[in-house]
């Protein structure tokens, strides 16, 4: 039996509170209507605008406080016990409504969506992606393939990405102030530039909270979408080996394990072993240069849908699929694949017709040259 995986703190407060309050009478997915997008993007839009004013608020309490300890002269000790007392417990409220006003946002999505988000009744996998997206916590690296994501980045390179990510509002505040300090000089006096960090926290909020609720969106469509291209890119089964290593090799250039591959994997592969090497492009292409051109087309049939199931088209990945389709001499229909991508994106689903339309003009790409 699969062992559970371990949650934090902060994962076991949302399952809870998606557990208590996520409940539906339709647990079915499937494509979502017009009316469906509409209620979701709706939610997205007005979580956006509550996320933008927590951050404007809670700099305005900071620069509120900068203001008050100049006009009362306080010495420099006193003016920042002030100012920090403020930020520190306006901050701790802001961030504390973001992830409450998260869950609460992608609860709605889930039930507009017509999902019953219930860890109690065998939804506990999509029960956590959705806390994570919510939170915005990463997935963690563990994945049905056993594949290391991390295996092309170095630890140096993955600490700097998390100490920028984590210090994105401070740098961009101190960044803007330093520039305005430069250009106004002393006719500004010191509370004001406090202030700057009102529109500043405001937007990267709106940002944030809109990537992050765009991200709960598409895994909730993620298990429904990963069934159809599944269909899609079906292949013989003496062929499962190398659509393995085509979903390993794009969660290395990922470097990431996204929840919809995770679905995917299981849907082409179910329960089958990993295999060692998987994920090591180079070995990937000279074993797929010994197969025909029509196993080609399935292999990288896979490998498309592998790259677009979690909404995004990376660089590292365009390069691994122009090496691949390069290597067997074909081209990548990019316009095809873009135009995947967006459907689910903007969470119109991948409808069996759809697809079929999209593969008729997916085929000819794929021709020998």
């Amino acid at each position: 039996m699969e062992a559970k995986p371990r949650l934090t703190r902060l994962e076991r407060f949302g399952m809870r509170h998606l557990r208590t309050a996520s409940k539906s009478t339709d647990d079915t997915l499937h494509v979502l209507t017009a009316d469906e997008q509409r209620s979701l993007r709706r939610i997205q839009r007005i979580a956006v605008l509550r996320a933008a004013l927590a951050g404007a608020l809670s700099a305005g309490f900071s620069g509120a406080a900068a203001a008050v300890g100049t006009e009362l002269r306080l010495q420099n000790l006193e003016y920042w016990l002030l100012v920090g007392s403020v930020t520190a417990v306006s901050s701790i409220l802001e961030i504390g409504f973001l992830y409450f006003d998260g869950l609460r946002a992608t609860r709605e999505m889930a039930a507009h969506a017509g999902l019953a988000i219930d860890p109690e009744q065998g939804e506990a996998e999509l029960a956590l992606s959705l806390c994570r997206a919510a939170l915005e916590l990463p997935s963690p690296p563990e994945n049905s393939l056993a594949v290391n994501p991390h295996r092309e980045v170095s630890k140096f390179n993955l600490i700097v990405a998390s100490l920028l990510y984590k210090a994105k509002v401070a740098l961009t505040s101190f960044i803007l102030k330093a520039l305005l300090r430069r250009a106004l000089g002393r006719a500004v006096v010191r509370s004001a530039f406090e202030f700057v960090a009102v529109p500043v926290t405001a937007l990267w909020n709106a940002m944030v909270a809109h990537w992050v609720l765009g991200e709960a969106r598409l895994r909730i469509i993620g298990p429904s979408a990963a069934f159809e291209l599944a269909a899609w890119a079906s292949a013989e089964e003496e062929l499962r080996p190398y659509l393995a290593d085509a979903v390993a090799c794009v969660i290395v250039k990922a470097r990431g394990v996204h929840p919809n591959i995770e679905h995917l994997a299981r849907c082409l592969l179910g329960a089958a072993v990993p295999e060692p090497n998987l994920g090591d492009a180079t070995l990937f292409i000279a074993r797929l240069r010994e197969l025909s051109p029509s196993a080609h087309v399935q292999v990288l049939r896979t490998l498309c849908a592998a790259a677009i199931i979690d909404g995004r088209l990376s660089r590292r990945e365009r390069r691994l699929l122009s090496a691949v389709f390069g290597a067997v001499g074909r081209q990548v229909p990019w316009a095809t694949l873009e135009e995947l991508r967006r459907h689910m994106v903007h969470g119109d689903g991948l409808r069996a017709d759809l697809l079929e339309t999209l593969g008729g003009r997916f085929e000819p790409l794929l021709a020998t040259k």
